[in-house]
């Protein structure tokens, strides 16, 4: 259970007072907010959901080392289950959910862990904890998923727009013969705006346009959505009415 926002004020002051907010003053809040030799860490769990919270604004929500900081922050030694019945019985709870959430945001992410991250909850919780449970099916299912998509994405996304619509196409475009273009809106001479399109045919789809008589009309469907990861992209598809064959019957005799 997340503390509400009363119970995390206290703890979020460290993260909203600081006038630079970037990668290396959110690590430097991390590692000195807590004396090294402190072993009860008093607010600790309300520290690391404060963390969790503003990792956005601080840009570093994809960032593996950050993440490890941040479970670095638990106690070491006296959340370790002594015996099977702790270890059953969720011991210290709040603090296995606080870093079970850490996880599963990392999870959401697509951040896999590394042994190094197990090492430190290891220190922490022990190897019968929970959270080591939960490490363990991320580090056996994370790597065998992370290929399993056949239209691999550069990491990070590039920014630029038209890359990721040139992406999007790829990834929609079966035919390998398929050809994308660029088209400026600006190059057309009584044109009012400075928009562009990136189109895709495959020689069958040009063919077929070719083909269609001018009799008939073409439809514009959409805008449909696709997705690269966590950035969608708007489509539109050029089709007609389809095309109708006379029946021909055949004679069984």
């Amino acid at each position: 259970m997340e503390p509400s926002k009363k119970e995390l004020a206290p703890r979020a002051t460290f993260f909203q007072k600081v006038q630079k907010k970037d990668r290396q003053t959110f690590l430097q809040i991390l590692t000195e907010t807590f004396a090294p030799h402190d072993k009860i860490r008093r607010g600790h769990v309300e520290f690391i959901y404060a963390a969790l919270k503003y990792m956005d604004d601080f840009g570093v929500p994809g960032d593996l080392e950050v993440y490890k900081k941040i479970l670095d922050v638990f106690p070491k030694g006296k959340m370790i289950p002594k015996n099977l019945i702790q270890a059953e019985f969720y011991h210290f709870s709040r603090h296995q959910d606080c870093a079970i959430y850490v996880l599963d945001k990392m999870e959401y992410s697509g951040i896999c862990p590394d042994k190094e991250m197990g090492e430190i909850i290891k220190a922490s919780f022990g190897i019968s904890s929970h959270v080591y449970k939960k490490y363990g099916r991320m580090m056996y299912w994370m790597p065998k998923l992370k290929n399993i998509n056949p239209y691999m994405l550069p990491d990070p996304l590039p920014d630029d727009p038209r890359e990721l619509a040139k992406l999007a196409l790829k990834k929609m475009c079966i035919d390998k013969r398929t050809k994308i273009e660029d088209f400026n809106a600006e190059d057309l001479e009584d044109s009012v705006d400075k928009t562009w399109i990136v189109s895709a045919q495959a020689p069958t789809q040009q063919k077929l346009i070719e083909e269609h008589t001018e009799e008939k009309a073409l439809y514009v469907e959409g805008p449909s959505l696709v997705w690269l990861r966590r950035v969608s992209m708007s489509y539109y598809v050029l089709c007609a009415d389809p095309k109708i064959y006379p029946v021909v019957e055949e004679d069984e005799d």
